[in-house]
């Protein structure tokens, strides 16, 4: 994961930052001074996963002239344990996984959404298609949307 913080420039700022990420356990393996003004740095941390981040960000907004820390979005690792539902299995191929990730999507939203027309406005996506994965994962809308597909 890379890790954007956001701070003052000021002489010791990143030994502070290693040093704790260091006594964590963290392994930092590239490095960037960035920002408008040269007032952000961006850490490359392989092995840091979101619920670590979590309990460091506390530590690491204390250190004097760090104003701001936060994961850089599509930075985040798949394999992270806290990534994907609970007891998500990832047996398969992709289009399995996918195809039963879907369902499980449709199976939750098929409780607050109980039209097809409904279900598909609230996925983005057109009522043929919602209707064409209902019937390919074996699922139906409840019996009072009826034939016409009022609802």
């Amino acid at each position: 994961m890379r890790i954007k913080i956001l701070c003052q420039n000021r002489v010791g700022l990143l030994r502070d930052i290693l040093d704790l990420l260091l006594e964590s356990g963290v392994d930092v393996v590239r490095g960037e001074v960035g920002g408008k003004q040269g007032d952000a740095i961006y850490l490359a941390c392989p092995d840091l996963v979101d619920q670590q981040l979590q309990a460091l960000m506390p530590r690491l907004q204390g250190i004097g002239g760090v104003s701001e820390v936060e994961p850089l979005p599509g930075e985040r690792r798949c394999g992270d344990a806290d990534a994907l539902p609970g007891g998500f299995s990832l047996d398969g191929s992709l289009g399995e996984i996918v195809g039963r990730f879907e369902k499980a999507v449709l199976q939750r939203l098929l409780g607050e959404y109980p039209s097809s027309r409904l279900l598909a406005r609230r996925l983005g996506v057109s009522h043929t298609t919602i209707a064409n994965k209902l019937r390919q994962h074996g699922l139906r809308c409840t019996p009072d949307e009826g034939p016409s597909g009022k609802g």
